[in-house]
């Protein structure tokens, strides 16, 4: 027998068996920065007095009376996947053409009802997630421009009027800051009518214990609160999904047992009672615009139908992607409920 002929497939079919089992491994591998994050070598702050770097501005979006409208600060989610740099360079060329996704996916929502604010900002890369120190320092540079950014809108919104804080994924992690930091406690607090903290696994304790001004919404007319939910197929368990709640600390994040906050975004409560297809605006999906699905709360996941078949990309079940598009009209009916709510309750226009 000549054995040797067979060395080369059998090495080959070692290899794809290897790749295959340990797949998302060398993908991590792949996109993670070969170099430790360096304060010394970042790229340049942006500033925000400068059109450029705003994703969204009313300036930029042509709007026919932009002195009116609710206004929105977004807070775009992790698009950069570099294996050289911890950190993205705003406003360049790369870093325009990543956001249109989450402005056609997500922010376009808030366009009907809005005054849009939208940084960009030095986002860390996905593999800031690592539970690294590089990791950390990343996603707190890419904090620090967002904080700036939350400034600039505030000097730029209409003075007294009610804002929202919309976010998704790494852009909730840094929500959840400026809430804590910058919001909670202090007088423009009177001024947030929700936050809509997404795509993160938000832990209840945390809140109560670091932020108990703000609690979660439990009512779609609430106000002054916040929401978030992370979707998944109902079929799916999801302990697998939520290992780390969003609390930022030097290590990264918490690995805490406990509640998790999922507020159900058909019915805006969190008392893990499910909600039908009828109940449901509908979802903003290219492959199945208006689609209607049934959801509930369970263990600090929203389970809902499996809609994998209508993704553009598929996602096995855990439809972090599409957090926003499933529930697209759900969250538009909803900001202008709070909206009246809240101009109802302070007496104003």
């Amino acid at each position: 027998m000549n054995w040797r002929k067979w060395i080369l497939p059998a090495v080959m079919l070692l290899l794809i068996a290897f790749g295959y089992s340990y797949r998302f491994q060398l993908f991590y591998l792949l996109i993670t920065p070969i170099v430790d994050f360096d304060p010394d070598h970042l790229p340049p702050a942006p500033d925000y007095q400068d059109l450029k770097f705003w994703a969204m501005h009313p300036a930029k979006e042509n709007l026919s009376d932009p002195a009116q409208g609710l206004q929105v600060f977004w807070i775009h989610p992790t698009t950069l996947r570099s294996p050289i740099r911890w950190n993205e360079a705003p406003g360049d060329i790369a870093a325009t053409e990543r956001f249109e996704w989450t402005r056609r996916e997500q922010a376009s929502l808030f366009l009907t009802c809005c005054r849009v604010f939208a940084p960009h900002y030095r986002q860390a890369t996905l593999a800031s997630f690592w539970q690294t120190k590089s990791g950390y320092q990343a996603r707190s540079l890419a904090y620090s421009d967002v904080r700036r950014a939350f400034d600039q809108f505030l000097l730029d919104v209409n003075p007294g009027e009610p804002f929202v804080i919309a976010a998704h994924s790494q852009g909730t992690e840094h929500g959840l800051r400026l809430l804590h930091e910058r919001i909670a406690g202090t007088p423009i607090q009177n001024q947030l009518l929700v936050a809509y903290l997404v795509g993160m696994p938000l832990h209840r304790e945390s809140l109560d214990t670091f932020m108990p001004q703000i609690p979660i919404c439990d009512r779609p007319e609430a106000t002054g609160c916040l929401v978030g939910w992370s979707t998944l197929k109902e079929t799916l368990n999801p302990e697998n999904y939520r290992k780390h709640a969003v609390w930022p600390s030097e290590s990264g994040y918490h690995s805490v047992a406990g509640d998790f906050v999922c507020v159900n975004p058909v019915s805006w409560k969190a008392d893990g009672v499910g909600t039908s297809t009828d109940q449901h605006q509908g979802a903003h999906l290219r492959k199945h615009e208006g689609l209607k699905i049934k959801a509930r709360c369970e263990r600090g996941a929203l389970l809902v139908d499996d809609v994998d078949a209508n993704l553009m990309i598929a996602q096995n079940g855990n439809y972090h992607l599409d957090d926003y598009a499933l529930f697209y009209y759900d969250i538009q009916k909803n900001v202008r409920t709070r909206e009246a709510a809240y101009r109802d309750a302070n007496k104003r226009p």
